[in-house]
């Protein structure tokens, strides 16, 4: 009953006022048919046929009224197959209902899942990274640095380092010794001798970093400028001078090398920005990606956005800018540029604006457009 009363509820109103009419007609034709000619054809009303033989007035009457009967017959057959059909089909669709509510439901539990998986192992990871910053430390002949204090003192070391290397060059240029470089080779020559440091072990590293690309006559200068260097703060000074304007103040002997300080450091920091950017589309979005990266942003101090801007200028970093971590994701967003005063400038190591694909600012200390 229920399909019947659905089956004339979704039809149009000129529809079912038709369908109401040919049902209302075949009841009226069939109710002529039956109860009133019988009356008719065996009254006394003069006619030329006499219909009193009531065997002749049978037959015809079942020979009137079969044929209604039998489209009425054929129209009840069809409504209750209809019927039946639009009953399988509300229960067809009530269970694909189901089943795709059901199939959501699944793929949300997953997706929570995946979350919950994702994020478990992006917060340890951030742990990770705060306790090795925690754990950072360089003692020295007058003092000890600690934990982000260590970052201040190496951004120091890795600005005299290339102080250094820019006069070794100049003055090889003049001396008409070797060709002149551009900035981004003189900061990664600098930041090379600052990462692997100087003696008999660096001096193999750099020559296989180095290989033929650089003169070994400014390589040697270099070296040369930097032992200087370190033994004059081995006569018991703080202060590592080259001459009045250039001069490093440090607790500790300089040059020695950060390898194993920074190789770990970076390793790790670069894998857990590169876990968040891999994920794919459908889990995450570049804004939620984008979160998650400002995370770990907002556990860099200023001068570890420094020292890593300058890690990413030489070819030992470089992945940082060629896969847009820095400008995709604002990684160093908070770079003090005042501070980034040597080699290429930042904003033009990334491309020669401070705006992005996404219409963001890279650095807040830089332009708006």
């Amino acid at each position: 009953m229920t399909g019947l009363k659905e089956f004339f509820n979704d039809l149009e109103a000129k529809d079912r006022s038709f369908l109401y009419s040919g049902i209302g007609l075949v009841l009226a034709v069939g109710a002529i048919s039956i109860l009133v000619l019988p009356v008719i054809f065996t009254s006394s009303c003069p006619s030329l046929i006499s219909f009193k033989d009531t065997g002749g007035i049978g037959d015809t009457i079942n020979g009137i009224s079969s044929p209604f009967i039998g489209l009425l017959a054929a129209f009840l057959t069809f409504m209750a197959f209809f019927i039946q059909y639009r009953a399988n089909k509300v229960q067809v669709d009530q269970f694909k209902a189901q089943q795709k509510s059901l199939q959501d439901q699944i793929d949300q539990n997953k997706r929570d899942s995946d979350l919950e998986k994702f994020e478990k192992k992006f917060y340890e990871m951030l742990a990770l990274h705060r306790a090795n910053v925690s754990e950072m430390e360089i003692k020295g002949r007058h003092g000890t640095y600690e934990k982000r204090k260590v970052f201040v003192a190496m951004f120091n070391e890795l600005k005299f380092c290339y102080y250094l290397t820019s006069i070794a060059h100049s003055s090889l240029v003049e001396g008409k010794s070797i060709s002149r470089l551009d900035e981004d080779d003189l900061i990664h020559i600098a930041y090379i001798f600052f990462f692997t440091g100087i003696g008999q072990t660096s001096d193999l590293l750099n020559q296989h970093i180095f290989k033929t690309t650089y003169s070994p006559v400014l390589l040697k200068e270099i070296g040369d400028l930097l032992k200087t260097a370190q033994k004059n703060f081995e006569k018991g000074v703080e202060n590592t001078s080259y001459n009045k304007d250039i001069t490093l103040t440090i607790k500790y002997k300089p040059f020695m090398g950060h390898m194993s300080r920074l190789g770990h450091y970076y390793r790790h920091l670069f894998q857990m920005v590169k876990f968040i950017a891999n994920q794919p589309a459908t889990f995450l979005s570049d804004k939620q990606k984008y979160d998650y990266i400002k995370l770990i942003r907002a556990q860099l101090s200023n001068h570890e956005q420094l020292l890593m801007y300058y890690n990413a200028a030489s070819s030992l970093g470089e992945k940082w800018i060629t896969k847009g971590y820095f400008a995709d994701y604002r990684l160093i967003h908070n770079l003090p540029l005042p501070l980034a005063d040597f080699g290429p400038a930042p904003i033009q190591k990334l491309g020669g604006s401070n705006i992005n694909k996404y219409g963001k600012r890279i650095f807040e200390w830089g332009p708006k457009e």
